[in-house]
């Protein structure tokens, strides 16, 4: 799952490299551990049967540390068909450790397959030396699948972004526009036999937020459609964290395209929360994520099927209001047969995602802009309660003998607040001499014979009657 108001889905992998003498695709690993993240493993071949798998991460290659793929593509550069590497694995969804020896494709005979080495076990305090680690034997060569032919999908409706594809498959979905600030997306991708149908993300899924008093007094109760205004809606739902949402959300999904479908597994992915939280830390951005994942089994084209659903959420609370999305949301299914292809082509598929550098620029705009909206509107709302504010005032002095001391104290009380409250002022003066403390963002403050004020990035005059203000100088 994607949406431009998260700005990032799951593992955006956007340098992919292939290291196809071992049988598998990888891409750099952009989070620890730091190498190459392995998302695709080609059937039969020899990484398959040293036992590489998707989301394993290659750390080492013939002793040497590596940093990505392009470090891995070079060693291997380095051997011929037929030669051993040695490779340190950092296994998917735990920290375990392991080296491999893979023989390269290309090998003379198949009895040259590669062996596996189990990783020593831990030494005690005070034990002997550790035994050297005891090959296991090879597995049986399986003949080598030939590895799909890929193709480029481009978002059709805003160009926000790519993904890999393969080839002659059908596929259908983009982005979609919900609002100025908030961008959803979703891709479905299915085989021509329809035995295997991939997805990403899903445009149905909205942002929610937590039932409060608040808002069931005002009869939003949960599955009611909040609108706080600027196009935006939230559906009021209890959190979900990734596990439970996967299993929610996932059992839906599965059962639109594969009947009878029901749970099999479902955990929580720690490991893959910590991925996430380190990848928005790398652009700046604090935030805790609590991801998930659930298979399902069901009947797919009058045969058995496997479902498989990844999801991570994010809950983010503030005084004003609890907020909680879905930052990833990825799955597949696939005839029992096919399961294993599905997983491998997703873990490319996600792996692909790239944002379209030009559109983010445009995106980061029209936000800038609606900021600016939403600051202009608040200054004239916070001008229409000082005006009140004088109202109450005036009517107070007429009612109140000494109500005028009182009324002014606390209408400069509001003053001040309000200059507080808005984030960089400064002090303007008019050419008639009138000074006022306003918003410093805009490039332009304006006033009104009535002493009305405007702010704008335009130079041009918002009618008659207006004259720009000067910026006074810092100490004056």
């Amino acid at each position: 799952m994607w949406r431009a108001v998260a700005v990032i889905g799951l593992c955006l992998l956007p340098m992919v490299a292939s290291a196809q003498d071992i049988g598998v695709t990888t891409a750099d690993s952009y989070v620890g551990p730091k190498g190459a993240f392995i998302n695709i493993v080609t059937p039969g071949g020899p990484g398959a049967r040293a036992g590489l798998v998707p989301g394993d991460v290659v750390t080492a290659a013939d002793g040497t540390a590596i940093g990505g793929a392009d470090a891995l593509q070079a060693i291997l550069a380095r051997h011929r068909a037929g030669d051993t590497v040695a490779l340190h694995v950092v296994h998917a969804g735990n920290a375990s450790a392991s080296d491999s020896l893979v023989v390269l494709a290309g090998a003379p005979t198949a009895s040259a397959a590669s062996a596996k080495i189990a990783a020593p076990p831990p030494q005690r305090a005070g034990s002997a030396a550790v035994q050297a680690p005891v090959p296991v034997a090879p597995a049986p060569a399986v003949p080598r699948a030939t590895e799909p032919q890929w193709a480029k999908f481009f978002d059709p409706n805003e160009h926000a972004f790519s993904l890999d594809v393969p080839a002659g498959w059908r596929v259908q979905g983009g982005s979609r526009r919900m609002s100025t600030l908030e961008i959803r997306s979703g891709v479905d991708i299915v085989s021509p036999d329809g035995a295997v149908q991939i997805f990403y993300g899903d445009v149905s899924v909205p942002i929610y937020t937590l039932p409060s008093p608040l808002l069931a007094r005002a009869g939003l109760r949960v599955g009611s459609v909040y609108s706080p205004g600027y196009g935006q809606q939230f559906v009021v739902m209890p959190y979900h964290n990734g596990e439970s949402f996967a299993v929610q959300w996932g059992g839906q999904r599965v059962g639109r395209t594969c009947a009878g479908a029901q749970r099999t597994s479902a955990q929580a992915r720690p490991d893959a929360s910590r991925g996430i939280d380190q990848a928005f830390a790398a652009g700046g951005i604090r935030t805790s994520i609590m991801a998930g994942e659930a298979t399902f089994s069901c009947n797919l084209q009058g045969g058995p099927a496997v479902g498989y659903v990844f999801a991570a959420t994010e809950l983010v609370r503030s005084q004003a209001s609890s907020l909680w999305d879905v930052k990833s949301l990825v799955g597949f299914v696939a005839s029992q047969s096919r399961a294993a292809e599905a997983n491998a082509l997703l873990g490319r598929i996600v792996a692909s995602f790239v944002i379209d550098p030009g559109w983010a620029a445009r995106q980061q705009q029209a936000a800038a802009q609606t900021s600016a909206m939403v600051a202009q509107t608040n200054q004239v709302v916070s001008a229409a309660i000082a005006q009140n504010g004088r109202t109450l005032a005036s009517t107070s002095d007429m009612i109140v003998n000494g109500g005028k001391a009182r009324s002014d104290a606390t209408f400069n009380a509001i003053n001040r607040y309000d200059e507080n409250a808005v984030r960089g002022t400064s002090t303007y003066t008019s050419p008639s001499g009138t000074s006022k403390t306003l918003d410093n963002s805009y490039s332009h403050q304006y006033i009104n014979n009535s002493g009305q004020t405007m702010g704008t990035n335009s130079e041009n005059l918002p009618g008659a009657g207006w004259t720009e203000m000067q910026r006074a100088q810092p100490g004056q």
